[in-house]
């Protein structure tokens, strides 16, 4: 390693989180805003949840750090997030249908995160009890309680 060696390590480690944002903060987006019903709050939750895993980076699943921020600030309110990157493309999440957005806002925190992870986002049932911090048997449940629910 010549005598830059970190700051080369630093500056990939750079790159290598530019590319992670642009390849996954459009599903990211979508995720926010099926768990949050806002277009506004979802931005907002998913900046943060990308200052979690930069702050972790590099991690040895990214994606997941992601996630598990999305599931922990679901909910809370009234904090700026720090912007992350000066320029993100604009994705343009899928619309969330008002009456799906009700819907999975009356569910409980846990079990719409369980919901949207595992159906929306296509978690299967050890990376939703990753995510979600739970035995597998409460995490599918948690997905099939919602599912129920909004049929």
């Amino acid at each position: 390693m010549r005598d830059g060696g970190k700051q080369d390590d630093g500056a990939q480690h750079d790159a290598d989180f530019a590319r992670f944002v642009a390849d996954r903060r459009p599903g990211l987006l979508r995720t926010a805003l099926l768990l949050t019903g806002d277009r506004a709050t979802a931005e907002e939750l998913v900046q943060r949840a990308l200052t979690r895993t930069r702050r972790a980076w590099p991690t040895p699943d990214p994606l997941a750090t992601a996630r598990r921020a999305l599931v922990a600030g679901a909910d809370r309110r009234g904090l700026r997030g720090e912007q992350v990157l000066e320029e993100l493309p604009d994705p343009l999440a899928p619309a969330v249908d008002d009456e799906l957005s009700r819907a999975l806002r009356a569910l409980p925190p846990r079990v719409r995160a369980a919901t949207v992870l595992h159906h929306a986002d296509e978690l299967d049932a050890a990376a939703l009890a990753a995510v979600l911090g739970r035995p597998v048997a409460e995490a599918e449940a948690a997905a099939a309680a919602g599912a129920g629910r909004l049929r």
